[in-house]
Order: structure tokens, then C-alpha cells, then sequence
């Protein structure tokens, strides 16, 4: 049985690129795969040049040094200290006891756990036990980090504390950052690209941004919708029923700074249509503003065509998802949860 197949990609310098597939689908196989954990049978990975599948058991051990990871369950040692869990890879190594304290005591204060030092596990919390994994991770001073479902185990506000903990590190270590998640959460906040996995293979991938404005595949799709609804909701096909004058009803996308109000309110005067926001989606992804609105234009067809053309022009996504006629008919027949906005 193949658990991965074509799965081809790559991970640039210093960026945060996610995994992200159901139960099964080969992400955390996909990220095992590149510290040698799992030993692919075919194909290669790379690092920097470097083909790690073809290193002897000497060499892939001071290659895994350059490599950290942290994981779902944090796998502490739960007889040792916060501080010995930390100093463990260090140990392994035979770094000085000098050495040792000094880098120890460097990354408690980054993570934010200076005053658990000597603490175990059994007294921290879940977030905390997370941040002690994620110091242990960088004692070997690594220049890449694996995520393996970091943040699973974790409740929202703590799921929020540790990326932005990931971030932080991110920016100042200039690390790079490969985390598998199924929660698209996780992607929307922290990553920069994303490949979607399914039944072992890449399916999708791009700039998050991309995924969330223009996704390609139904799964997707499916994973984006737990994040943002994008079936059209019934009520506002029974709105658009009911009224008497003809009319278009249009799915309008925005991505950064164009905003999309201030276009529409204009258009009235300019097109001689009736714009009528009736439903929306805007959402931040990693620090960019995106977003849908379904609108009502009412008024001639092609003076509405004219307009939606002028939101093209100035950058917004404009897409007919019915006549207005048609709503009643689809509301009879229960098709509106076909309607993707």
C-alpha cells in the first residue's frame, strides 16, 4: 500500500508552508519524510542541495541536527525537569554544562517560560508543555522546523498563543517552518503557502491567499468552508424571490486593500443599477483582508453587465450566480446549497 504518491514540492527559505489534509490523507507521512523518520522508497529530499535520502546513518545524524520538530503530544520526558527537557539534544551531544545553561536559559525567556525552569511536566499546562517542545526543538540552533499537528491537543486561545509564539520565531530566527494541520485555522493565521494532501497525493497548492480566493479542488473547498460559509444561504434566494423588478444576483470578491463598498455605492449614479448587499464573508488571512459579497443588482441587464466589467477593471472578482427570475424556481426545488459563493 502507497501512503504518498507524487508528492512533489518545494519549501523556500525561511517561509511557513503548511500541510493540510483529512485523517489519512499522508501529511504527517509527507513530513516525516524529510528528516528520514520515514525512509521514502522511491524519490528524493532535498535540502539545500543536499539529497538526505542518500546519507549513511553518520551523516543523516548531523544533518538531523539542522533539522528540529515538534509534535502533537509534546513528548516530554515526564520524570525530567523543564530545564532537562530543553538540555536533552544538547546533552546527546556532549555541549559543556556551561553551554548547556546558557542556551537553556536563552530559549525558556524566548518562549516565555524563564520561571518554569525547574518545573515538570506534570505542572505545566498543555500550552506551556507545548512551548517546552518547541525550546527542546531549537536547542541544536535548527534551520528548519517540523510541525507535526502542533497545536491538535490545544484549546483556541492557547492554539493562538503558540503561533504566535511560531511566528515570532519565524521572524527572528529566520527559520523555516513546515507544519502539517487539519485545521485551516492553523493555515489562515501562520502560513505563507499550503500544498492540500489527498489519499497520498498533493492535489492543490499556493499562497494561502490564492486557496481562500480561488481553490481548485472540492476538498479545498470543503476545508475552506469550515472557516467561511460558501453555500449560498436559502434566505437569500426567499429575499430575491419575492421581489418584482429584474435583477442579477452577484457573488463580488476583494482581495487587500480594494475595498468593495465604496465601488458599489457609486455605481448607482455612474451605471444607472441598484447594488443591494445581501450577504458577506471578509476574513483575514495572515494579515490580508479577503472577502465575497453577494449583491442584488437590479436594473437593465447589460447596464449591469457595463458595471460588474468596472469592477473588474479596478480589481474586484465579479461573478453572476443567478437571475433573479430563477431564484423561486431553485428555492422550489431545493438547489440553493448547490450555489457556491
Amino acid at each position: 500500500m502507497e501512503a504518498l504518491r507524487s508528492a512533489n514540492l518545494t519549501v523556500n527559505q525561511g517561509e511557513i508552508f503548511g500541510i493540510v489534509g483529512y485523517s489519512g490523507a499522508g501529511k504527517s507521512t509527507l513530513l516525516r519524510c524529510i528528516n528520514m523518520l520515514e525512509r521514502p522508497t522511491t524519490g528524493s529530499v532535498k535540502i539545500k542541495d543536499i539529497e538526505i535520502t542518500s546519507l549513511d546513518d553518520t551523516q543523516l545524524q548531523q544533518a538531523r541536527r539542522k533539522i528540529g520538530m515538534i509534535f502533537q503530544h509534546f513528548n516530554l520526558l515526564s520524570s525530567s525537569t523543564v530545564f532537562m527537557n530543553v538540555a536533552a539534544p544538547l546533552r546527546l551531544i556532549n555541549t559543556p554544562q556551561k553551554e548547556i545553561e546558557k542556551k537553556v536559559f536563552e530559549l525558556l525567556k524566548l518562549v516565555g517560560l524563564s520561571e518554569q525552569a525547574n518545573a515538570y511536566p506534570a505542572q505545566l499546562s498543555g500550552g506551556q508543555k507545548q512551548r517546552v517542545g518547541i525550546a527542546r526543538a531549537l536547542a541544536n540552533d535548527p534551520e528548519i522546523l517540523l510541525c507535526d499537528e502542533a497545536t491538535s491537543a490545544l484549546d483556541p486561545e492557547t492554539t493562538d498563543s503558540i503561533l504566535e509564539l511560531l511566528k515570532a520565531i519565524n521572524r527572528q530566527l529566520k527559520l523555516t517552518i513546515v507544519l502539517v494541520t487539519h485545521e485551516m485555522n492553523v493555515i489562515k493565521k501562520i502560513c505563507d503557502r499550503v500544498a492540500v494532501m489527498e489519499n497520498g497525493v498533493i492535489i492543490e497548492q499556493g499562497y494561502v491567499i490564492d486557496l481562500f480566493t480561488k481553490p481548485q479542488t472540492q476538498t479545498a473547498k470543503k476545508f475552506i468552508s469550515t472557516i467561511i460559509e460558501t453555500q449560498l444561504p436559502d434566505k437569500i434566494l426567499e429575499i430575491v424571490s419575492k421581489q418584482s423588478t429584474p435583477g442579477l444576483l452577484v457573488k463580488v470578491g476583494f482581495v487587500g486593500d480594494v475595498g468593495a463598498a465604496p465601488l458599489l455605492a457609486n455605481l448607482s449614479g455612474q451605471f444607472h443599477v441598484q447594488p443591494n448587499i445581501l450577504y458577506g464573508n471578509i476574513i483575514e488571512v495572515k494579515n490580508t483582508i479577503c472577502g465575497n459579497l453577494v449583491v442584488n443588482f437590479t436594473g437593465q441587464r447589460d447596464k449591469t453587465l457595463k458595471a460588474l466589467r468596472y469592477l473588474e477593471k479596478c480589481g474586484l472578482q465579479a461573478e453572476i450566480l443567478l437571475d433573479v427570475k430563477a431564484a423561486e424556481v431553485l428555492l422550489e426545488k431545493n438547489l440553493g446549497e448547490r450555489i457556491s459563493v
